[in-house]
């Protein structure tokens, strides 16, 4: 296992693949031969076996914190988007949101494209015209008021009593 763990850590593949199929064979439920296995497979573009490790560990409930990472990383490879997008959902650090980012394009067919665009334009026009009003706010407040001779108490918020 030490063996296995170090050629892992030095990303040489080739030697700690067989150091964790053998302890595989000798403990078929060892969970920590199964996640190294399954990182092997990702670095080694071989997305199929590491989809069918992962599913495994599924049945058994023993799935590691990063589970979702990894089956989303191996959809990716795999060209299944949804499922990658899917896997996850729920995660917010920066490697799900590098998972979403390479996924969404290709999860998104390409008649639905000119939609989204029209929605995204949308959203920039709604932040523009706010952008500007706020622009405006602020001109009126640094150059009007004080060439007009307004005093900011005529101004002052009206406060509950």
């Amino acid at each position: 296992m030490a063996r296995g763990e170090k050629a892992l850590a030095e990303h040489r593949y080739n030697h700690a693949r067989p150091d964790f199929q053998a302890i595989l064979q000798d403990e078929p439920a060892n969970r920590t031969a199964q996640v190294a296995l399954v990182r092997i497979h990702i670095a080694q573009q071989d997305p199929a076996a590491a989809l069918e490790l992962l599913d495994e560990l599924a049945k058994s409930r023993t799935q590691p914190r990063d589970a979702g990472l990894l089956r989303g990383e191996a959809d990716l490879m795999a060209g299944r988007f949804d499922d990658a997008l899917a896997a996850v959902a729920n995660d917010m650090t920066a490697e799900a949101w590098r998972i979403r980012a390479i996924a969404t394009p290709g999860a998104t067919s390409w008649s639905q494209w000119p939609r989204r665009l029209r929605a995204v334009g949308a959203q920039l026009a709604l932040e523009r015209a706010c952008l500007r009003t706020l622009r405006i706010f602020a001109w009126n407040r640094a150059i009007l008021q004080p060439q007009l001779g307004w005093r900011s108490r005529q101004f002052a918020p009206i406060r509950p009593t």
